[in-house]
């Protein structure tokens, strides 16, 4: 939305704005009105996402903590959680990004929200349970870090989105030593190195392979089209025009677009569609993404 008015939790929240119609849906409707202010428009030409669109980075969390909070009837528990993440750069997975801030080790860098959805989960699970709590003993793994909130230029990709490598995590939390997790990240880096981007580049010749297909088609509809006005105007050099393998039409618009199964750009339309459900390559990709799973 361009040059739209904005509203925001009462008492301000970075980088979360709510629209005029997911205020009326969401807040209007259920009597939520007193937890949100009018902050206007952004003061900027440029086109601003609602935090509550589906596409918005943090959309499923925010929708969950919110029916949370009218399901127990306490609004601090959305509210904290916005402005905990809110102004956080959503966590980009298995992609890797340039430019961003981390935690963690060089072997097993973290992107910030994860580190803050770690430790929210276990603060929650072991809220009044002591020093004992697996908080505090995240805690005490966080301060062995070697990375802290740092600014690296480079491409990395964060080892802690996953149920699993959190599992892990909390582990080396219990053990007190980052030993045994910097192994799996390192091994887990090799297996991603091994599977990952072919799996991508699979999937763009794939997609590429279709893509040409379909052109080819489209191609063969346009040259079919031009072939039957050139012959009905009688437009033609009484000269047959193709090959054995593309057929022999009236025109060269005949012999490039086919009609009756055959022609040139039909020809490359079904060699792309045969290349494409070829089961090798998704059989490939299959078995690479099984491979990967295991690690993810």
């Amino acid at each position: 939305i361009t040059n739209g008015k904005w509203y925001t939790l009462s008492g301000g929240a970075e980088r979360f704005v709510v629209c005029p119609a997911h205020f009326a849906g969401y807040f209007q409707a259920w009597g939520r009105v007193k937890f949100l202010e009018f902050m206007g428009a952004l003061g900027n030409e440029e086109p601003c996402l609602c935090s509550l669109n589906p596409s918005a980075g943090c959309y499923r969390q925010f929708m969950q903590k919110l029916h949370e909070a009218g399901q127990v009837g306490v609004w601090s528990r959305y509210a904290d959680n916005v402005r905990r993440y809110a102004a956080i750069p959503q966590c980009a997975r298995e992609e890797q990004v340039t430019n961003r801030r981390w935690y963690g080790w060089l072997d097993c860098l973290i992107r910030h929200d994860c580190v803050e959805a770690i430790t929210e989960r276990d603060e929650d699970r072991s809220q009044g349970a002591g020093e004992n709590s697996n908080a505090a003993l995240i805690e005490g793994i966080i301060k062995k870090m070697v990375v802290h909130n740092e600014l690296i230029q480079e491409s990395w990709m964060c080892c802690m989105y996953s149920p699993w490598m959190r599992q892990k995590f909390l582990e080396a939390a219990i053990k007190n030593d980052p030993t045994s997790l910097l192994a799996v990240s390192h091994q887990r880096h090799a297996v991603y190195a091994n599977t990952v981007p072919h799996i991508k580049l699979l999937r763009v010749q794939q997609e590429a392979q279709m893509m040409s297909a379909v052109t080819a088609g489209m191609c063969s509809l346009i040259y079919q089209g031009a072939d039957g006005i050139q012959s009905l105007a009688g437009f033609n050099d009484r000269n047959l025009h193709g090959n054995s393998q593309a057929g022999w039409y009236d025109t060269k618009n005949g012999a490039m677009g086919g009609g009756g199964g055959g022609g040139q750009m039909r020809n490359e339309m079904n060699d792309g569609l045969a290349a494409v459900r070829d089961a090798g390559p998704w059989m490939m990709i299959f078995h690479l993404t099984a491979e990967w799973e295991r690690w993810e």
